[in-house]
């Protein structure tokens, strides 16, 4: 699976999401495009799933956007130390993901 990890999300997530090809909105020179256009570019460039701190992403999703899966993750303040004893939970929500669904991951 191709995941997406948003510009709130920490570049250090990456290492530890192994089972997947994960790449960040940085590492793409993303960073700073608006939401909607950054599901449309996702979406255009073949991921499956776009991880993000961003709640509110799934009211945003644009009509023509419909195999993204958006994962927003809710968990302490979103720092790589909260994220980390969580890694089995949000492998399992990427690994169980619906196309075209949000799955919000939270404590």
């Amino acid at each position: 699976m191709k995941v997406l990890l948003d510009e709130d999300i920490p570049v250090k997530l990456r290492e530890s999401l192994t089972a997947h090809e994960v790449v960040t909105v940085a590492f793409l020179k993303w960073k700073g495009v608006r939401n909607g256009n950054l599901m449309r570019r996702a979406e255009s460039d073949g991921f499956d799933v776009l991880v993000t701190r961003d709640v509110g992403l799934g009211h945003q999703r644009p009509r023509d956007v419909e195999r993204l899966t958006l994962l927003p993750v809710r968990l302490g303040r979103g720092r790589i130390n909260d994220l980390l004893p969580h890694l089995a939970l949000i492998q399992a929500a990427i690994d169980n993901s619906t196309p075209g669904s949000t799955t919000r991951v939270s404590e």
